[in-house]
């Protein structure tokens, strides 16, 4: 949906592996075809869709895919999703949302999960009606653990956002 996930994942990947801003980044998820993956074992996993660089603000994740990354005994899973509020209209929302539960049933123990938005986004009965549906799937303490992250914000959204959250 354009919200920035890619980004925010790369920036994640780059905390674990302690870089500093100094060195060199670390790229999971290239997001043109000018970047490489950091990372040998998931060179081959990127869509040809994830390079539509005259589409931005379009969705552009279009499968989930899962990467485990290991650093000094610590292992991490990211799990990378489409969007919800996808631009190709509702019944792709309803298959994104099929692909989501699916790729998170694949993996035995998930501690927390992610939700990006742009501060544009609709904090509406649809989107509650997806968070509902992901909560449903994961353990007591996981759907306890999940957080909205709203990137591109100027920080007039916060009411709104601790709204789903009291629903």
């Amino acid at each position: 949906s354009g919200a920035g996930k890619t980004t925010l994942i790369n920036a994640f990947v780059n905390h674990f592996f302690e870089k500093k801003y100094s060195d060199e980044r670390l790229v999971l998820i290239p997001q043109s075809r000018e970047q490489k993956c950091s990372f040998p074992e998931y060179e081959n996993e990127i869509d040809e869709r994830e390079y539509q660089e005259d589409a931005i603000g379009q969705s552009k994740t279009k499968n989930v895919k899962s990467y485990k990354l290991n650093k000094d005994g610590k292992k991490i899973l990211i799990i990378d999703t489409p969007g919800v509020g996808d631009t190709d209209g509702f019944q792709q929302d309803k298959k994104n949302i099929e692909n989501i539960i699916e790729g998170i049933k694949k993996h035995a123990f998930i501690q927390a999960v992610i939700f990006v938005v742009e501060p544009v986004f609709r904090l509406d009965n649809l989107f509650q009606y997806y968070l509902n549906e992901i909560r449903q799937i994961l353990t007591k303490s996981c759907s306890e653990q999940c957080l909205i992250v709203c990137t591109k914000n100027t920080g007039e959204i916060e009411d709104e956002i601790k709204a789903v959250y009291s629903k």
